[in-house]
């Protein structure tokens, strides 16, 4: 008999930035969790380092799908067009790793999203992933550059 799996630093925090930033940018509900994510060649990893009182990345990893839904909303289109959808993953990566870096010791400062593909995520990475047919899948992947210490997993362990 098991019981619940223990909450990763930072997860129920991320959980809400997604929601919040789904909700008032990309409209609706944020798409459900899902249990993994097989990033295909062409999915886009938007990837922001945080520097400062923590030091770590934030990445944003989207399928083509995602890339496509999320242009459609950000700019009024049919979401089809590839600079669109680049710049859409770095816009979403952008507007979450903000939220998220709010949530970590500061100050501290985020970097341009850059652009790259697929990789497989560090052990001690907190990684969420979602997806649905109409969204596609993404994942967003917090990862401290020293580990997690004694940190910010604090506020998820309470509630």
């Amino acid at each position: 008999m098991s019981g619940p799996s223990p909450m990763l630093p930072m997860e129920e925090e991320l959980e809400e930035i997604v929601a919040l930033v789904w909700q008032t940018v990309l409209g609706g509900d944020a798409p459900p969790r899902a249990l993994a994510f097989e990033a295909p060649g062409e999915a886009q990893v938007a990837e922001l380092g945080i520097h400062g009182a923590w030091n770590g990345t934030f990445e944003l990893e989207a399928d083509p799908a995602f890339a496509r839904a999320a242009a459609a909303a950000l700019f009024g289109t049919d979401g089809a067009d590839a600079a669109e959808q680049e710049e859409a993953v770095r816009e979403v990566a952008n507007m979450l790793a903000g939220n998220a870096k709010a949530l970590l010791p500061g100050p501290s400062t985020l970097t341009i999203p850059a652009v790259r593909g697929p990789h497989a995520p560090h052990r001690e990475a907190t990684r969420l992933a979602y997806g649905a047919p109409d969204t596609g899948q993404f994942t967003v992947t917090l990862t401290p550059e020293s580990g997690w210490g004694g940190g910010p997993e604090a506020s998820s362990s309470g509630s």
